[in-house]
């Protein structure tokens, strides 16, 4: 297993055989063409099964590109969770050559989830909605903004730049509209997905940019991995209430904003959703159990290629949901 400390310059990268490997082979090399050649003849000499780095502010998307590319297992990790694992086990200093040997130890006892390969117009995609989401930000602050302005001329201002940017985002989804037709693959599963009322092209947009894995997990896996699948708390007696936490942030915004829409215009959403609230569950839990059940009916779709069925998600005859 090897672990990757991903800096503007360098890879610091360390191998290890097991958890207590703290001595195995370590090398440095420039983050560039030549350097990512004999980083990957290095890997392939140490027969390497495994490779493990952080998110770095963008850099090791290269990186990432670079190995899947040449069929070179790996995963992107959150630093929060290699830092913890570092403290676990002892390892409190940090410079890169520690930080790439408790990544390697770390890839040693966790399993990892593999990064997928994505073609070129999903990557495209990713950084054209990127850029949306930019946009989006970019309006929202400067409306709240203006609402609060009381300057006459700054308020105008401030039309100018809101008029500016809403012209530069219709551009842009026209841009991603003509990217997703040009894709057969992607431009039927958008179309599949956005059947459910409710589901809009920008939300399938996402997915397809966001969860490449989508149509390739069972229904529990695609929950854990997004973060609407909510985690146990439970030790001796005590049994805490289930919370979900962690995921894919940009995918579980646009659930999110997508299930109040489908739990008011598909009925088995609706019916869904009015049971929960009848059994008493809070608005905000019931929410996230819509979001669940709509991210397994998109992975269904993906899965088998064929149109949402709405009598397949309506409950089966004394069934019960359960819901944390």
């Amino acid at each position: 297993f090897a672990g990757i400390d991903v800096s503007k310059d360098s890879l610091h990268v360390h191998i290890a055989q097991h958890l207590m490997d703290n001595d195995g082979p370590f090398r440095v090399f420039s983050f560039d063409h030549k350097g990512l050649s004999l980083l990957k003849a290095w890997l392939l000499e140490h027969h390497v099964q495994h490779t493990v780095f952080e998110a770095s502010g963008g850099y090791e998307n290269t990186l990432r590109a670079f190995l899947l590319e040449h069929h070179l297992p790996c995963t992107r990790l959150q630093p929060e969770r290699a830092r913890a694992f570092a403290v676990g086990i002892g390892a409190i200093e940090k410079t890169d050559k520690l930080d790439a040997k408790v990544l390697a130890r770390m890839a040693c006892v966790r399993t990892q989830h593999k990064e997928v390969l994505r073609s070129e117009t999903q990557r495209e995609l990713v950084t054209l909605m990127d850029f949306r989401l930019q946009l989006r930000e970019d309006l929202t602050r400067l409306k709240t903004q203006r609402q609060k302005q009381t300057n006459a001329w700054i308020k105008e201002t401030q039309d100018e730049r809101i008029r500016d940017l809403e012209v530069r985002r219709d551009a842009l989804d026209k841009r991603i509209q003509t990217l997703v037709d040009g894709d057969q693959e992607m431009s039927a599963l958008c179309e599949l997905m956005c059947q459910l009322k409710g589901v809009s092209c920008v939300t399938a947009w996402s997915l397809l940019a966001y969860l490449p894995e989508l149509g390739e997990l069972n229904k529990r896996e695609i929950a854990k991995l997004v973060g609407v699948a909510p985690m146990a708390k439970e030790s001796g007696d005590f049994t805490g209430k289930r919370r979900c936490s962690r995921g894919r942030g940009k995918v579980k915004a646009c659930l999110w904003m997508a299930s109040l829409s489908v739990a008011t215009h598909e009925e088995p959403f609706k019916q869904f959703y009015q049971r929960l609230k009848e059994k008493g569950k809070p608005p905000a839990v019931a929410r996230v159990a819509v979001c669940r059940k709509l991210l397994t009916a998109l992975n269904a779709i993906a899965r088998d290629g064929e149109a949402y069925k709405p009598e397949l998600l309506m409950p089966r005859p004394g069934s019960l949901e359960k819901v944390s």
